[in-house]
């Protein structure tokens, strides 16, 4: 895979193409990656698909950052120099403010330098695009190479250009792309099974919903065009096929979750994708609601009836995995940790977590910026199912070792909305309306 090397601001970044044909980076000191073991910002890995729209919402994602950091110093501020408050506020509250405030100003400088390499990255984007296309055209086969315009053009018309060969007609197929991180370069989503569909049929006609059976293995990998078992070598008219993605985001349904909680045997596949990424359609639903009181005067003959308060209920959310090898089987063994993990308060002699403190806050992504997008979650609880009648795979390599994962199983969450006093002040029905905001996980 041809890759070259660049800087943004203060990170080394590695640019790589991919065999797929996707773009994407490394950086391993990207500063304000991570956080540390009192939640201050430290440097740490960043990568993933490169694109611009990305690479926006990282630029966007600091500058709020900055912001509410802001925002925390001058209100800290004000009650620090509070001087008329009667009784006025404990000398040791007023101390812990100040060390606040203190990890603040040092995490907006760090928060300033990953914005600096964001900006520079986005400055580079295009050059650094032809260098790696030009790299990989010069690692190329003698015949292979082909210009962008020529496959874009093969493409529409159905057909693959072969390396040194006259286009022929190919058999149209499409799986589920790379997720390798879940805001990917797209602009389709993947393939998910419907609902009601058998996910452990492999053989489903290619060109009716163009996933097949798919599983969570192959939903983090390329996937043959014949649902996901190859028979054998692919003939020129089946031939395996990518999920083509043009600029838009991956749709699938995702729970981010805070890669403190990625333990080191957590599936490599689930820290690229940067949490738990469904493979089939899941069934999603919550619902919103408007509260009313009323009043009965007498001698009226209506009641009267006085707005309350809004709510959102609890969102479930139940999918189906599957498993059909030992990699797939740690997938499913990491999921089912991380479930485990996540409903669980830090206590004790924790020290990588503030004991006490309550379990994290993930964030929900699924169809798109008008459905679920970067909504604040919290789980309530984690179900799964070990059901008879189905073949168990053993799992006996890396991670979760000596372990069994059942081939077909359902997996469920309860989730609550989980917005910060923050979130709730700054929430406007004028913003919602105007698209002010779009983006920032209101429901």
């Amino acid at each position: 895979m041809p890759s070259i090397k660049s800087s943004a601001g203060q990170a080394d970044v590695s640019i790589t193409k991919q065999p797929d044909g996707t773009i994407t980076f490394s950086a391993p000191n990207w500063p304000g990656a991570s956080f540390g073991s009192n939640n201050e910002t430290v440097s740490g890995h960043c990568g993933g698909v490169l694109d611009v729209n990305s690479i926006h919402q990282s630029i966007q994602s600091d500058e709020q950052r900055i912001e509410d950091k802001r925002r925390f110093i001058d209100d800290a501020f004000k009650q620090i120099n509070d001087t008329t408050r009667n009784p006025p506020y404990d000398p040791a509250y007023i101390d812990n403010l100040k060390s606040q405030v203190a990890g603040a100003q040092n995490d907006i400088q760090i928060i300033k330098d990953s914005l600096d390499s964001w900006n520079s990255l986005d400055k580079q984007y295009s050059t650094l695009v032809d260098q790696v296309n030009a790299a990989d055209k010069a690692d190329a086969p003698a015949g292979e190479a082909q210009t962008n315009e020529e496959k874009n053009a093969a493409e529409a018309q159905g057909v693959t250009l072969e390396p040194g060969a006259a286009a022929t007609t190919t058999t149209e197929s499409v799986t589920n792309s790379d997720p390798n991180k879940f805001k990917g370069e797209s602009g389709n989503p993947a393939p998910q099974t419907p609902e009601g569909s058998d996910p452990s049929n492999a053989n489903q006609d290619q060109n009716n919903d163009g996933g097949g059976g798919g599983n969570p293995g192959e939903s983090f990998t390329a996937k043959a065009a014949s649902g996901g078992r190859v028979s054998g070598p692919p003939t020129q008219n089946s031939a395996p096929a990518k999920s083509k993605w043009n600029g838009g985001d991956d749709m699938r349904v995702a729970l981010i979750i805070p890669p403190a909680y990625f333990g080191p045997n957590t599936a490599s596949e689930i820290r690229s994708a940067g949490g738990i990424v469904f493979p089939y359609t899941p069934t999603l639903s919550y619902d919103t609601s408007a509260s009313y009181g009323n009043s009965n005067p007498l001698h009226s003959n209506y009641t009267q009836y006085f707005f309350k308060n809004s709510s959102v209920s609890a969102i479930t959310l139940s999918g189906k995995f599957t498993v059909q090898n030992e990699n797939e089987a740690n997938i499913w063994l990491s999921i089912v940790q991380l479930g485990r993990i996540l409903t669980k308060m830090p206590f004790g002699s924790d020290t990588k977590f503030l004991a006490g403190s309550a379990p994290p806050v993930v964030r929900l992504y699924g169809y798109g910026a008008y459905v679920f997008d970067n909504v604040p979650v919290s789980i309530t609880s984690f179900k799964f199912d070990l059901p008879e009648g189905v073949d168990y795979i053993h799992n006996s390599g890396s991670g979760f070792t000596n372990s069994m994962a059942p081939a077909i199983s359902t997996i469920s969450f309860t989730l609550i909305p989980m917005y910060s006093r923050q979130e709730i002040r700054d929430f406007s029905v004028d913003k919602w309306v105007s698209g002010g905001l779009d983006g920032k996980g209101y429901l």
